[in-house]
This record gives C-alpha cells, sequence and structure tokens, in this order.
C-alpha cells in the first residue's frame, strides 16, 4: 500500500531457502523496520526443528526488500532468534537468542537494522525470556541500578 493511496499492491512472492528441507516443516516470523522487511525463523518453542532433525538448522534472520521481495542479505547467521523487535527508530533489532532448546544458554543480541552488523550482546541467566519496547512516563521509570529478576516457581 502506498502512503497516497488506500489500494493494496499486489502480493509478493518471497523465497526463503531451508536448508534443513529434509526436516519438519519451517516456520517464519516477519518483522518490518527501516524501510525493509525480515524474515527468520523462530526457535526455543516446542515446535523447535533442532530437538528433531539431524541437519544443523542455521539461525540468522533475511532481510527483504518489500518491494520485489528479494532477498538483501543474511544477518547473524550463528544467532537463533526466539523472537526479534525493531527499535522506535527503526535502525536498530532486538532479539532474544536461545542457543539450546532447553534454553540453558540464553542471549540479548543488538543488530544494525541496514548492515545486520552485531553491535553488542549479553549473556541472560538460564530461564525462558519474551522482549518487547514500551513507552514508559517518567515518573514510573525505574532509578537507580536496575537487574533482571525471575519470579520462583509455586510450590504444587
Amino acid at each position: 500500500m502506498k502512503a497516497d493511496n488506500s489500494a493494496l499492491e499486489g502480493p509478493v512472492k518471497v523465497d526463503f531457502p531451508d536448508p534443513a528441507s529434509d526436516c519438519e516443516l519451517q516456520r517464519r516470523n516477519m518483522l518490518g523496520a527501516a524501510g525493509r522487511l525480515f524474515l527468520y525463523e523462530p526457535f526455543g518453542t516446542k515446535l523447535d526443528r533442532r530437538d528433531s532433525c539431524a541437519t544443523e538448522i542455521p539461525g540468522g534472520l533475511r532481510s527483504v526488500d518489500p518491494l520485489t521481495g528479494g532477498m538483501l542479505a543474511r544477518f547473524a547467521p550463528d544467532v537463533h532468534f526466539a523472537s526479534l523487535i525493531s527499535s522506535a527508530d527503526g535502525t536498530e533489532l532486538y532479539g532474544i537468542d536461545v542457543r539450546d532448546t532447553s534454553w540453558t544458554s540464553v542471549g540479548l543480541v543488538r543488530l544494525n537494522a541496514i548492515t545486520g552488523e552485531v553491535l553488542a550482546s549479553r549473556n541472560l541467566p538460564s530461564d525462558v525470556w519474551f522482549i518487547d519496547f514500551a513507552t514508559v512516563p517518567i515518573g514510573l521509570a525505574p532509578s537507580g541500578p536496575v537487574e533482571a529478576a525471575t519470579i520462583p516457581p509455586t510450590p504444587d
């Protein structure tokens, strides 16, 4: 859809290569940022193909031209994203990296949305993590040292 027109354009076909096509069907998630479309296979769910596939499954994401459907680049092939979000201005991407299917090795990754360069990464404690952005009024923003906390499981 164009900004000056409410009519939808025709669909664009996007080929998303699957190096492990002999395994279960590949799932894909999509994110738009910086005028580009990003596609990635989500990992860390009950449907994570790494548990049942003998073929190594690369991670990363693919940058796609939204007008042609053509692949522009492949970013961060060693990162297995559980989720991926864009900064408010679309210049950076943030993702949860699930290095193993049991969530015992997890990281937070920040990427440049145009070049795909990994700008920063940080190990997180073993746990299932989610990521989101929000605008928080200054009066509600925490001040002083802040660290991640986990909620202990409730006894049965």
